[in-house]
């Protein structure tokens, strides 16, 4: 598979929506992802019954070493202890997985940069030999990534490399053209996309933890997928309500002292998709969240082509 490269041209076309979209008001937009959010939810619980998560993303090292002025993650802003998830929490998780012949995909980042933990490799080795109908994934920023560690985590069994590179020359950092150029041809069979992205770009709130991040007045009238697909686990085992939650402050169980079905069927997560469900956002983490209810990926066609017409975010 050719590595799939995105933000590197701007075309007329892309200009033209995005300038459109600023002059969208915002009942339009929210109507469209409200739209969509509810036929998302449908196709989720189609058979009645909240399915097993799709899935699990581990923070193994609470630590990044980038400085994009959106992220609580940054260096310049980062006050969590840098803990490493223990091998035995690892282990676990691989185990119960196991036992649930788990499908769904393996992602090694949360709040984090993967490549700053050197068991990343091991641990995708491991997780291909113990849970072998998993997808592996590994999202980087790119600053430590080079031909060699890039050659590692693809021979470890790596099935999707997502390298957002962060920059503010609007270039590719040298590791990144080391590791495309001279490793990447060499595994045609993992899918890698490059982002080329902007160090002070304004993205999602994060639950509103994000420092350049947009300040909610209310709460939107949104449901929201996440809880109801992903598993989120830091370092010392912490199981948070999504990704969006950046200090684990909203912790529905721990790995360490409960199975991975007990946290996804408990009474915390339970409650929490119950409201999401009708679309309140009366949850602590939800009230501040701009976040749309849904992921690319869980779009069809036709969702995908109307939530490029109104945009990803609220300012346009």
């Amino acid at each position: 598979m050719a590595v799939i490269y995105h933000g590197f041209k701007r075309n007329p076309i892309r200009n033209w929506l995005s300038a459109w979209r600023k002059r969208l008001p915002l009942t339009w937009r929210l109507r469209v992802w409200k739209g969509i959010s509810q036929k998302v939810m449908e196709r989720q619980l189609s058979e009645g019954n909240q399915p097993l998560f799709k899935s699990v993303e581990l923070e193994t090292r609470t630590r990044c070493n980038s400085s994009c002025s959106f992220c609580a993650a940054a260096i310049q802003f980062d006050q969590r202890p840098d803990i490493r998830m223990p091998e035995e929490t690892y282990l676990k998780i691989l185990d119960e997985l196991a036992s649930l012949g788990y499908t769904g995909n393996i992602k090694f980042f949360v709040n984090n940069e993967p490549l700053l933990d050197a068991r990343t490799p091991q641990f995708i080795s491991w997780a291909r030999s113990q849970v072998p109908g998993a997808k592996t994934e590994v999202h980087t920023n790119g600053l430590k990534l080079n031909a060699r560690n890039g050659q590692e985590l693809l021979e470890a069994g790596l099935d999707i490399l997502i390298i957002n590179n962060y920059s503010q020359e609007g270039k590719l950092h040298r590791g990144v053209q080391e590791f495309l150029s001279e490793t990447a041809p060499k595994y045609p069979n993992c899918h890698i996309e490059v982002h080329l992205r902007q160090l002070d770009q304004q993205l999602l709130n994060r639950g509103g933890t994000a420092p350049n991040g947009l300040k909610l007045e209310k709460a939107l009238p949104l449901p929201c997928v996440l809880p109801f697909d992903e598993m989120v686990v830091t370092a010392d085992g912490r199981v948070s309500i999504c990704c969006q939650d950046h200090n684990f402050a909203h912790v529905t169980g721990n790995v360490n002292h409960q199975t991975l079905e007990e946290i996804w069927f408990g009474e915390a997560f339970t409650q929490v998709r119950a409201e999401l469900k009708q679309g309140n956002r009366q949850h602590p983490l939800c009230q501040g969240c701009d976040f749309r209810g849904y992921k690319e990926e869980h779009l069809n066609g036709s969702e995908s082509l109307r939530n490029r017409l109104v945009g990803d975010l609220l300012q346009g």
